[in-house]
């Protein structure tokens, strides 16, 4: 047997010469005992070196053992003679001092890291099986508590797995780190953060096997070695690798993304299961050693004002924080299924254990986890261009974003008053304000229908600070979504504008307010030269609440009219942006409207239970919010309305202006804001006569006010629609005509004590109603209502007060 070793031996130190032939004497004195038991004494006297004579040796020993592989890397048996004493000489120093030890590994390492990833599977498999037994003797020793050597020698197994090509290669380094999990998992300690580095580069790997193997790790020390994982400072490394997993979409058959998000709910169950443990020594650990210097650790967010949280009061909180960023990450970058599950499960912890975290906790959670899964909200379409590594972005914001606002519109419900006092209120509203503010329609309307429901599930205990953040929002909605720059002064830029231009034919289709929702898009589908460009203006105007505030050019009306002075003239990549604002400016006056009429808040469907829904949104009988709102803050929800009309009664006034558009290539027709004047003046003058019929609280106080806003405004647009010309313009008369039929029911449904007052002022234009040539049922329905009812009112009728009194029919030829 020590014959055919020798034989081999002289074979290899041959071929390994490039084939060139040693002589016999000098091979069998390399190869006799007694030159093999010199060479033994030099490595195991390597323990007697001197600190840097050790460094020395062993780095020239390194390079030998580099050129001796790479020398014999294409023969049948490479040489690896230096790397296994290399291996040695790791076993006889390791009771060095861990300064010097230190010094030593991180030589002995790098070869080790260069030797594991090389071509020749036998050299690597060889490096990894050398490594695997160097590391459980390391095991055997105790890690003393500032010395972290279990860290750096396990380093190479993490570097294999992000750098070896080889899937062979990756196998054998997860196998390794699984006899060292089973064979010594009670020794391991600061080891466990660098196994858990391993998992996380194995856990974007495209090798199946690999991932699978490696996810299968982690869950076998998630169930058997959780609290000692915790207890060596690892947990934020653990759901670092989680998370990774969970990116990881390759593998359809082992759902890797599916069970690792499961797997990430599962970790705050079994958090606060050892919490409640009394033996329990996790809560034992120092913050500095949990927070570490770990590289996943440095990605968490505010980790400074994490840290005073923990220190102060909540220590626990440091264990449940980790779990909260991980789905915010799966959120924000994983696959549909997987980032839904990840949302859901995000805000089922929320709503668990919402009393649980204290003031400090929540703002870290608000500003760390909720609120940065809404940023997309505020970034331009090129800014979006940057942070798109996931799926198009049209899909992650009308799916993910959607879900997320309404799961935190319910958790402000569920929870309001621990949330009001630690995070506030104004996060919530500046979201929903950035959501009704898109380009993307239903993005828009579903944030308006989360306001909505906001406001009608706390309504109970909202204060007058609250009710003035309110309406602080709807007054910026308003200001934000105003399209100003339609208003320019178009004679001093456009000198050459002629005056008495016959206008062209108003299309029933030409109103820019008027633009099909599902046309939105495709109008930029269409432009697609242009779209850049006016999604830039978008920008400009509409990218956050700070910068649109600041950057609307109020109008200055002067005596009625708009001073056009000084005002620049918009752009043509302006043109698509002001569009974009005007539907979404009809959506905000749509928003507060039905709030203030209280009309069914559901996510497009009515609820079963109330009796008074309809479907399509029809008005409820609940006027619980009307009520709620003071007068002082209904007034200045309703000078919203106020200003919308004026604003589109301006434009449609300045017939020159909107020609000057026409002539710009704004539209293919006059452009015209009726549909905006006409809901803007419903919607105020319903509310005003509301208000003016309202005995409780103090809706009497401002009853004067209210009257003095009110009867000047209704005989205008009386007037106003009683000079208007059947034919041409008969589409004016049709849009005006549902709000002169609210204003004459409005009229006839005020109590006798006021309705007096009203006719004064408005009988008259009411009667010339009667003048039109064209009147249908309903118009004459309501005048037909409105004059019993002035007849009641001056006794010559009788009112009724049970069931409806039957009036005689008087004939034609019936005397008076």
């Amino acid at each position: 047997m020590r014959l055919s070793t020798d034989t081999k031996r002289r074979e290899s130190i041959n071929s390994s010469n490039g084939g060139k032939k040693f002589s016999d004497e000098v091979v069998a004195v390399a190869s006799s005992q007694k030159m093999m038991i010199t060479v033994d004494k030099i490595f195991t006297s390597s323990i007697k070196l001197s600190g840097s004579a050790i460094l020395g040796f062993v780095k020239a020993l390194c390079l030998v053992s580099w050129d001796e592989i790479n020398s014999s890397e294409t023969a049948e048996h490479p040489r690896m003679y230096c790397l296994q004493r290399l291996v040695e000489i790791s076993y006889y120093n390791m009771n060095r001092i861990r300064v010097e030890w230190s010094q030593l590994w991180a030589i002995l390492g790098a070869h080790f890291n260069q030797v594991a990833c090389h071509k020749n599977s036998q050299v690597s498999l060889f490096a990894l099986d050398k490594l695997r037994q160097l590391a459980m003797k390391f095991l055997e020793l105790d890690e003393l508590p500032n010395f972290k050597f279990q860290r750096d020698f396990l380093r190479p197994f993490e570097y294999v797995l992000g750098n070896a090509k080889d899937p062979k290669t990756k196998d054998m380094a997860l196998t390794c780190m699984h006899q060292m999990i089973q064979g010594k998992s009670s020794a391991i300690k600061s080891g466990w953060k660098t196994l858990f580095g391993a998992f996380t580069k194995a856990a974007s790997d495209k090798n199946e096997q690999v991932v699978s193997l490696a996810f299968d790790l982690t869950k076998l020390i998630f169930r058997s070695h959780f609290e000692s994982m915790i207890i060596n400072a690892a947990f934020t490394d653990y759901t670092t690798s989680l998370v990774t997993f969970c990116k990881n979409n390759r593998f359809e058959k082992i759902s890797v993304s599916l069970q690792s998000v499961e797997l990430l709910k599962q970790t705050i169950s079994q958090i606060f299961a050892l919490l409640r443990e009394s033996s329990s020594k996790i809560l034992e650990i120092p913050i500095e050693l949990h927070m570490g210097s770990s590289t996943s650790s440095a990605n968490l967010p505010a980790n400074s004002l994490i840290s005073s949280v923990v220190n102060s009061e909540e220590s626990r909180f440091r264990f449940i924080f980790p779990v909260l960023f991980g789905f915010y990450e799966v959120t924000m970058k994983c696959d549909l299924e997987v980032r839904a599950r990840g949302l859901r499960y995000l805000f089922d912890i929320l709503k668990a254990h919402a009393r649980d975290f204290s003031r400090d906790s929540w703002e870290v959670i608000a500003k760390g986890v909720i609120f940065p899964i809404f940023d997309d909200l505020k970034l331009s379409r090129q800014e979006h261009g940057k942070i798109d590594e996931r799926e198009d972005l049209t899909v992650w914001l009308s799916t993910t974003l959607i879900q997320a606002l309404r799961l935190l519109v319910e958790l402000f419900s569920a929870e309001f008053d621990t949330l009001k006092e630690a995070v506030g209120v104004e996060g919530l509203l500046s979201i929903l304000t950035a959501c009704m503010t898109q380009e993307n329609e239903t993005l828009a309307r579903i944030g308006s229908t989360c306001l909505h429901q906001f406001i009608d599930s706390n309504l109970e205990k909202f204060d007058d600070q609250l009710w003035d953040k309110i309406c602080k929002t709807f007054v910026n909605l308003f200001a934000i979504t105003t399209p100003t720059l339609l208003f320019f002064d178009y004679r001093a830029q456009i000198p050459d504008v002629p005056t008495g231009v016959v206008a062209p034919p108003e299309s029933n289709h030409a109103e820019i307010l008027e633009v099909p929702d599902n046309q939105i898009e495709s109008m930029n589908a269409q432009n697609d030269l242009d779209r850049d460009l006016g999604s830039e203006s978008m920008a400009r105007h509409m990218s956050s609440v700070t910068s649109l505030v600041q950057n609307t050019n109020a109008l200055v009306f002067v005596n009625g009219v708009v001073d056009l002075t000084g005002r620049p003239k918009p752009e043509q990549s302006d043109f698509q942006g002001i569009i974009l604002k005007c539907v979404l400016h009809l959506l905000v006056l749509e928003t507060l409207h039905e709030i203030l009429t209280s009309r069914v808040v559901t996510f497009g469907l009515p609820t079963l239970n109330d009796k008074n829904a309809k479907i399509g949104g029809g008005q409820s009988m609940d006027d619980r919010i009307y009520h709620a709102i003071s007068s002082k803050h209904l007034l200045i929800l309703v000078g919203c309305f106020e200003r919308s009309y004026r604003f589109a009664e301006a434009f449609n006034e300045d017939t020159e202006l909107r020609l000057t558009l026409f002539r710009m290539g704004f539209m293919r027709h006059l452009p015209n804001l009726l549909k905006q004047e006409c809901a803007s003046a419903a919607a105020y003058i319903s509310t005003l006569f509301k208000m003016v019929a309202d005995e409780n609280g103090d809706r009497s106080i401002h009853r004067d006010k209210i009257t003095s806003l009110l009867t000047p405004l209704c005989c205008h647009i009386l007037t106003h629609f009683n000079t208007m010309e059947a034919g041409i313009k008969n589409r004016n008369v049709n849009s005006w005509k549902p709000v002169v039929i609210l204003i004459i029911n409005s009229v006839a449904d005020l109590p006798d004590g006021l309705i007096q007052i009203y006719l004064r002022e408005l009988y008259e234009e009411i009667a010339s109603v009667l003048l039109q040539p064209i009147l249908d049922v309903d118009v004459r329905t309501a005048l037909h209502a409105f004059v019993i009812r002035v007849g009641v009112s001056a006794s010559i009728l009788r009112g009724s007060t049970g069931e409806k009194e039957v009036l005689p029919h008087f004939s034609e030829n019936d005397d008076s």
